[in-house]
């Protein structure tokens, strides 16, 4: 028995087609993944250097008066958010950590600005109320300096960042 080379050929053909589409479906489907990871990846790096940026411009050149601080500690909160949502629990715990000791930093700066210190330490563990009112300002400052080199370090680490470090 022969097989007819028309059928053959739309058997071919058919074959060809599906081979095809689905080689195209699963290109495509690995291209969407490739790409949500570039955009998740590019995502948290906003979110890191935007909470690191806050700390930086609150804590570090912070000056006893200055307008916009409000704003600043308002912004941090929300970058340490985003760093919740995006960031493995590790990276989240320590950036909340670095927005509290900023929080008590500022509120030591700024204590008659600010009605009530539970604006800014919510769930600290790193100082009560009372001894933020009395902890000593270069304290502060090294413990926030220390918690973002901790949050840049999980950063570089999540980011698969590597390289130097400081």
């Amino acid at each position: 028995m022969s097989i007819d080379p028309l059928v053959s050929l739309l058997v071919g053909a058919l074959g060809a087609a599906t081979l095809g589409l689905v080689g195209g479906a699963i290109g495509a489907w690995v291209q969407s993944r490739r790409e949500h990871r570039r955009w998740l990846r590019e995502q948290k790096m906003h979110a890191y250097t935007a909470v690191l940026d806050l700390v930086q411009r609150i804590s570090l050149e912070s000056s006893p008066v200055r307008e916009g601080l409000n704003e600043e500690v308002t912004d941090l909160y929300r970058a340490t958010a985003t760093v919740e949502l995006l960031g493995p629990d590790t990276l989240a715990g320590h950036t909340r950590m670095l927005r509290d000791a900023v929080g008590a930093l500022v509120y030591h700066q700024h204590a008659d600005a600010f009605p009530s210190p539970d604006l800014f330490l919510e769930d600290s563990d790193l100082t009560s109320v009372a001894e933020a009112d009395s902890a000593d300002f270069m304290t502060n400052l090294l413990r926030v300096k220390s918690l973002r080199e901790i949050v840049i370090k999980d950063a570089r680490k999540e980011l698969d960042i590597r390289g130097s470090s400081r």
